[in-house]
């Protein structure tokens, strides 16, 4: 197996310079993975935590340890998902079909891809097609899942070009994934049962928020152009989108003459709730690289624009409105790279080159009048913006 993100060049897997793992297309269809970073699950020392199975906006991949996603590079193609404001990564809408293989590097590679590489590089790369191909795929599944997708690649005879196009959807009713758990007996109702807390502590099941339904899509236009054997021009956009919302709430109390009890105490009626959320990102990519003698260069150019926004119900909220807030998180990160290899003598290849990486994101939280109406924004009640610039120099010797 060939790999190129130990070393950021052509390398068999069993002489690269570090731990290397690749999970390829084929690995995938072999299992029931829903999601991209599930993939990675057989892989030793990698922890992918998604506590909701599909339906999971938070999911993270770490390796060996090193806490938070901001310590594990994600990358796609070789450009950086890793969010300008946060570090994390939306998983969602990213179709598997797409894939042709995932590369893990596990262990520090910060000198060659920066300070998100503390624990390692996750390094999806997507398929460029071969033939002509025309996929058509659909599935029903438990919790009213509905899964489709659609794609067509050619490489073309007459002139030296590739293209892909691909359309993906699903979505899901799911299932309750969200408890209210207390710490205050209730003591005027029935229906609630004894539990625990992560430390052992006693608390109080005394209700559900509701099933959590999901759903995300995803668009892909890939094309390449040999002006010859070793010089290709290769450009991608991908938009990855994905939603979720809760349906009604369920309350196991009740009172003497068997009616719903939605508080008691200091326990009010907003503890059931849980509101609405989306994300969405727009990723374009572009590359050439050539080769003059023994001197290959690449030069990368990207673009991740991100945005999200999420409801949270105030504390004097009900299940039919009531105050709440919404926030909107808008990034986007500018990457650029020029990239050389030079081998020398009998046993050096020398890697070297430059990258700059620009960001700005802006995150506002908004008063609703009502919870379930996002467009009922009024007050500003926070704002946090900022930007960064990283410039970077990089070598490295193989001998």
């Amino acid at each position: 197996k060939i790999v190129v993100t130990a070393t950021r060049t052509e390398m068999e897997t069993a002489k690269a310079p570090g731990s290397v793992s690749v999970v390829t297309n084929k690995d995938v269809e072999k299992r029931n993975i829903q999601v991209v970073d599930q993939a990675l699950n057989t892989v030793t020392g990698v922890l992918n935590e998604r506590g909701k199975g599909l339906m999971d906006a938070m999911a993270a991949v770490t390796l060996r340890g090193i806490p938070k996603q901001q310590r594990t590079l994600i990358l796609m193609d070789g450009l950086v998902l890793n969010s300008a404001y946060s570090g994390n990564v939306s998983f969602g809408g990213i179709a598997l079909e797409d894939i042709e293989r995932i590369e893990v590097v596990k262990g520090p590679t910060s000198s060659l891809y920066g300070g998100y590489a503390m624990g390692g590089v996750v390094n999806i790369i997507t398929k460029m097609p071969r033939i002509r191909e025309f996929v058509l795929k659909g599935g029903y599944g438990s919790d009213s899942l509905w899964k489709s997708y659609i794609s067509y690649g050619d490489r073309f005879k007459d002139v030296p070009l590739s293209l892909f196009l691909s359309y993906g959807y699903k979505s899901t009713d799911g299932y309750i994934t969200d408890f209210n758990v207390q710490s205050t007996k209730p003591t005027t109702a029935t229906g609630w049962s004894y539990t625990t807390d992560k430390y052992g502590n006693t608390r109080y099941l005394i209700g559900d928020k509701g099933n959590e339904e999901y759903w995300d899509e995803n668009i892909t236009v890939k094309t390449g152009y040999d002006f010859s054997q070793s010089s290709k021009l290769k450009f991608s956009f991908m938009r990855n989108s994905c939603g979720y919302s809760y349906n009604e709430p369920h309350t196991y109390l009740k009172d003497a003459a068997g009616n719903p009890v939605w508080s008691y105490g200091a326990i009010k009626e907003s503890t059931f709730l849980l509101g609405d959320g989306k994300d969405s990102q727009n990723i374009y990519n572009l590359s050439y690289e050539t080769e003059i003698s023994t001197l290959k260069a690449k030069l990368s150019l990207g673009l991740v624009d991100f945005m999200r926004w999420n409801i949270t119900p105030g504390s004097s909220a009900t299940r039919f409105g009531g105050p709440g807030k919404v926030t909107q998180t808008h990034s986007e990160s500018y990457n650029s790279e020029l990239q050389f290899t030079l081998p020398l003598f009998r046993r050096h290849i020398f890697t070297f080159g430059s990258s700059f990486r620009y960001n700005w994101a802006d995150s506002e939280e908004h008063n609703l009048t009502s919870w379930k109406d996002k467009g009922s924004k009024t007050s500003l009640a926070y704002e946090a913006r900022g930007k960064d610039s990283t410039f970077a120099l990089f070598i490295q010797d193989e001998i």
